[in-house]
């Protein structure tokens, strides 16, 4: 499909189809990728945009299931207790890192939907070694896996993939009509940490470093930067930078309309910059040699979001955010400023892929590379790893 009919025509445009004629970073993934159940379930129903309507408008924030008040998703997440009895799988305790690299040090952080369970198999490289960074700055995916880095959860991780990441709960057809979002936010961020995974939320607040997360102002097309301390129960700032344009609804939060932080900054190699680094941590989830392409059709953005000019505007340069960006980070490593760390193997799995067995291949690849990426950092600061 090469552009969004007119209006009036609306009830004949394929959702599926209008994503898919997007760019591919937000486009919804084949339907094998998902389970057959929602597959079947989504082919069934997706056949026009009053399918969707049906269950709502597709950008409307109504309750609090769909992000409506902050406040009320914030005060449902109870204090994380580490009780045995409490959750599915056994308390992975957070262990405090032992070797903080020197000021100026800064590890940046690329999203990429479930791609992010690379930079998950790089930190549990970088739990094993002990090593902590001062400053970290991510969006997305890279800034929601990096909750349990900085709360030191070895294998919490993992555990996650293993167990969760299959079910249609996390991400499917299903969630997209039934909740107006691809990935299942609630699951992800309420019930998955208060019932089955324990976060370690203790050693998370006493992790002394800065942190920050990324997400997109809808009203200016703009990155806002939020810090450590506005991680609260129920992660409504890591949702609001996880949340996918034309995949997830809108998040409003302290009088922001917030959505994904990649869209406006896809690797925040600036930010660090400005904020003083001199040596940069760099963990991308696309290989080698990738270009992004530009986002089309602009009409269908314009569809989804005429409320938000400066939103649609920054959409639809994203390529030039990120090939820029990308090439700030080579050129920096070129110059001895910067290690990238990104995957060798060629991907085999998409943004919202399902399939455990190939998203648990690329979390080890993200272990083995870390692993490689922490014996270059002994060299350079000069310490050994536990």
């Amino acid at each position: 499909m090469d552009s969004v009919k007119p209006l009036g025509s609306v009830n004949r445009l394929n959702p599926v189809d209008a994503v898919d004629a997007a760019d591919p970073e937000y486009a919804v993934d084949s339907v094998n990728q998902l389970n057959s159940v929602d597959a079947v379930d989504s082919v069934n129903q997706l056949n026009s945009v009053d399918a969707v309507d049906a269950a709502g408008s597709v950008y409307a924030v109504d309750s609090v299931n769909q992000l409506n008040s902050a406040d009320a998703i914030d005060a449902a997440g109870p204090a994380y207790v580490a009780d045995s009895t409490h959750f599915s799988h056994s308390i992975i305790k957070g262990e405090k890192y032992s070797t903080m690299l020197p000021e100026g040090t800064a590890l940046v952080l690329e999203g990429g939907g479930v791609r992010g369970f690379y930079s998950a198999g790089v930190f549990e490289a970088f739990m094993d070694a002990g090593i902590m960074f001062p400053y970290i700055i991510g969006v997305s995916a890279g800034a929601a896996n990096a909750l349990t880095y900085v709360a030191g959860q070895r294998g919490r991780n993992r555990m996650i993939v293993e167990n969760y990441v299959g079910d249609h709960r996390y991400v499917s057809y299903r969630n997209l009509l039934r909740h107006k979002s691809m990935f299942g936010y609630d699951f992800i961020f309420k019930t998955i940490p208060e019932e089955h995974v324990f976060w370690d939320r203790e050693v998370f607040d006493s992790t002394d470093i800065r942190f920050l997360t990324g997400a997109t102002d809808c009203s200016t097309g703009h990155a806002i930067w939020f810090e450590k301390r506005d991680i609260s129960p129920g992660f409504t700032v890591t949702r609001a930078s996880c949340s996918v344009p034309l995949l997830s609804t809108i998040v409003r939060y302290n009088g922001f309309e917030l959505l994904d932080g990649g869209a406006a900054t896809p690797i925040p190699i600036e930010k660090s910059i400005e904020d003083g680094n001199t040596f940069h941590v760099i963990i991308l989830t696309r290989n080698k040699g990738y270009i992004k392409t530009a986002f089309r059709p602009k009409s269908l953005l314009k569809l989804f979001y005429s409320k938000y000019p400066g939103l649609i505007e920054t959409l639809s340069n994203r390529h030039e955010t990120y090939n820029r960006q990308l090439s700030i980070c080579e050129q920096l490593e070129r110059e001895n400023k910067a290690l990238i760390i990104r995957p060798l193997m060629p991907l085999s799995v998409g943004r919202t892929a399902t399939d455990t067995e190939k998203l648990l291949g690329l979390y080890d690849e993200g272990v083995l590379e870390g692993n490689q990426a922490v014996e270059s950092l002994g060299l350079i600061f000069d310490f050994q790893s536990n």
